[in-house]
């Protein structure tokens, strides 16, 4: 049990952060101070094996008897201190307590006090945000008021940290025109305000910028704030989002703030409709992508029903959690059970927690001191969100990425996500640049370097087209290696596709091409169609020499009425894919055409193949896992100091509306292959969850096992007498 010190939770001298490997939150509303039952949830701590609580202190409103003017205190606290009453409990049992506030907004009777601390819009009027306003971001609300309820929660209560859930402020599909930021933006611009959203706009650009380091230097001001009155270890965190559309929409550059914290909290409760599962495993690696796989991620995980629509005080399905949280774990994330209030008529989701919190306290240590074993890496760019994406920026420039992750899972290939800074120290046999047109000279040297060391690549789209500043390059910056160059023409749209079947503009073909003969590997799978369906976005290339070219674009032509359905063109010499091999050492695809975007879209399996099978090519037989099942499974892999450990997880969906999965479809067998380091000695594989000890055999680097069946997922551990690590 962890000891009080100093009115610090701590375990020797280790901080919170190290040991808390199991968090939980009850998310309190204004009317719990009359009807919170301490015991009962110290019981429920206890019964999910929690080792730390976020609670609620202040912000929209103060949970303790606050002495500050204008932190409105909710009804009753004046005779109960539940902010303090909860923080004691917790100590007393030796969890570690996270005080969360939430900033974003405020009551109108603030506003009528306090009308410069708010966001008002070019006539004056404030922000709405529900039933309250939005605070200003660069306003004393956030510079003087929000700091001195830092201070006093600290200086009264000793937390361990805080958390703020809405600390970003206002997102930037509006301005704030008030006189903080008109002062404020002049003073670091010398530029007025911009007049509205317009990407095209030098100064609607240095505004996006201005708002990146606005929040990342309120980040560093609140943990100023928050270590010199608590001490070093109380950092203040705001919580992350696990979208990266999201992350830019709200000024987030995560890849900048992680850097100025231990500890990383990520607020991504549910999956979007678009893919499964297994997006909470890759937005765990992507977070550890940029923090480190020593810091921990901690992600907040509803208990409640998080569909469409949600239902805060019902319970979520325990199939549906269940999937979501364990998907987690394979990502690397420390799970952090939440519920909305206190009370709840639905108690079963009281439960969904327990089981699954005991399983991960009992092998709490394989899920510790991991690194992924992973062969590819696939880049992921902010910058590229803002100035490529701009206002479409989850279709245009997230949904590329989306769609390669996606036929990686499918193809049970280990990836890690890696930050387009991150490239000249990422070591992995393949390179994703899916569709990363915003790209510096600096970037692009590092992926030239790459490539020199022995690296292969797979490039889509108009990667590195522009620059770091959005401008359009007179050629690709990665020309040299894509073996093509930029005519500045394209065929087809960005933008999803129309609905109406009348609308023929879409309807394009790539066609299948053959050199002597053969087809190339890139295209394998595909013998029965001299064509595929297309429908996306095709820059138009010049291709340079020698280079492979598998695929051609084939015009669309009308679809209606159906007697004028034939192909117009049915062959051009315009590439969609071009491959390279470089002296039988790296292996080059690029595809222009944006299959990676429509495959995450349209799920088009013909698009998913041709993707795979480029993925295969490039990797040239060094791949470290190959799954067989007949039911989609996604497969993580990570090396430990006592051998590797294997995440297996159910991906099958009986539902596609997010929050709604009602049951787990247990299957199998699953057949496992796994490459091991060499001279590795193999004593033991043992399935964590419901397998047990596994048979297996060794052949070369090779050990092969089958896990009878899996549930919601299996975690293997291959257990080494002399690993290498």
């Amino acid at each position: 049990m962890a000891s009080v010190s100093n009115g610090h939770v701590s375990a020797g001298s280790r901080p919170w952060w190290e040991w808390a490997h199991r968090w939980g939150q009850t998310n309190l509303v204004e009317v719990d101070v009359d009807r919170f039952d301490i015991e009962w949830w110290r019981a429920q701590w206890a019964h999910t094996r929690t080792q730390g609580i976020i609670v609620n202190c202040g912000g929209i409103a103060a949970y303790y008897p606050t002495k500050l003017p204008s932190h409105k205190a909710v009804p009753g606290v004046e005779n109960r201190d539940l902010f303090g009453e909860i923080l004691a409990a917790a100590r007393s049992d030796g969890l570690a307590v996270v005080a969360r506030l939430d900033s974003n907004r405020a009551d109108g009777d603030v506003l009528a006090e306090h009308p410069e601390w708010f966001c008002h819009d070019r006539e004056g009027a404030p922000y709405r945000r529900g039933d309250k306003y939005a605070t200003c971001i660069n306003s004393g609300y956030y510079n003087e008021f929000i700091p001195s309820v830092l201070r006093e929660v600290s200086e009264g209560y000793r937390p361990d940290a805080f958390a703020d859930n809405g600390w970003a402020g206002l997102d930037r599909r509006n301005i704030c025109y008030c006189e903080h930021c008109e002062r404020r933006f002049f003073e670091w611009s010398r530029r007025e305000l911009p007049k509205g959203v317009n990407w095209n706009d030098d100064v609607y650009r240095q505004w996006i910028e201005w708002g990146y380091a606005r929040r990342t230097e309120l980040w560093r001001h609140n943990n100023r704030v928050t270590r010199a009155a608590g001490g070093d270890t109380c950092v203040w965190i705001g919580m992350l989002h696990g979208q990266l559309a999201h992350n830019s929409a709200v000024f987030q550059d995560i890849a900048a703030l992680v850097t100025h914290t231990p500890v990383v909290m990520v607020d991504f409760q549910r999956r979007k409709a678009e893919g499964g599962f297994e997006q909470n495993a890759e937005v765990a690696k992507r977070f550890h992508s940029i923090a480190g796989w020593d810091k921990p991620v901690i992600e907040s995980m509803a208990m409640y029903d998080m569909g469409a629509p949600a239902f805060r005080l019902s319970s979520m399905p325990h199939a549906e959690a269940e999937l979501w949280m364990t998907e987690g774990w394979a990502g690397g994330m420390v799970p952090w059970w939440h519920h909305i209030g206190a009370v709840h008529d639905d108690k079963r989701q009281y439960e969904t927690a327990a089981g699954l919190l005991s399983w991960h306290a009992a092998n709490d240590e394989v899920l510790q001191d991991r690194v992924p074993a992973a062969n590819v890496g696939v880049v992921w760019s902010q910058r590229n969100l803002d100035f490529y994406g701009r206002d479409d920026a989850a279709n245009t420039a997230e949904s590329p990425y989306a769609g390669v992750t996606k036929v990686l899972v499918a193809e049970s290939i280990p990836f890690v996500p890696v930050h387009i800074d991150a490239i000249a120290n990422t070591d992995v046999d393949v390179l994703v640049l899916p569709d990363i047109a915003i790209m510096s000279d600096a970037q692009c040297d590092h992926v030239r370097r790459f490539v020199e060391r022995g690296g292969s690549l797979v490039v889509t789209g108009t990667t590195s087209a522009r620059d770091e500043n959005g401008r359009v390059r007179h050629d690709f910056g990665l020309a040299d290696l894509m073996g093509a160059h930029y005519t500045h023409r394209a065929r087809g749209a960005v933008s999803r596709p129309p609905e109406s079947i009348e609308i023929w503009d879409r309807h394009s073909y790539l066609r299948i091409v053959e050199s002597h003969g053969e087809r190339h590997p890139t295209v394998a799978g595909l013998e029965g169609t001299g064509t595929i369906s297309f429908g996306g976005h095709l820059p138009e290339i010049v291709v340079d020499p020698d280079r492979d070219v598998p695929l051609t674009f084939v015009p669309e032509f009308p679809i209606f009425p159906p007697e004028t359905s034939w192909m117009r063109t049915p062959e051009t010499d315009i590439p969609a894919l071009v491959a390279t091999e470089i002296d039988s050492g790296p292996r080059i695809v690029y595809i222009p055409a944006d299959l990676d975007r429509c495959a995450f879209r349209e799920e088009q399996p013909d698009h998913v193949r041709v993707i795979a099978n480029s993925l295969a090519w490039a990797l040239n037989g060094r791949g470290r896992i190959k799954v067989e099942c007949q039911a989609p499974v996604n497969s993580n892999v990570y090396r430990r100091h006592d051998g590797f450990v294997v995440h297996i997880n159910n991906l099958i969906t009986t539902t596609s509306t997010p929050g709604r999965q009602a049951d787990v479809v247990p299957y199998g067998p699953v057949g496992v292959r796994l490459r091991v380091d060499d001279g590795a000695r193999i004593r033991r594989v043992v399935g964590l969850v419901d397998s047990g000890d596994l048979p297996f055999e060794i052949h070369d680097q090779w050990v092969t096992f089958v896990v009878p069946t899996i549930a919601a997922h299996e975690v293997i551990h291959i257990e080494s007498e002399n690993h290498h690590g």
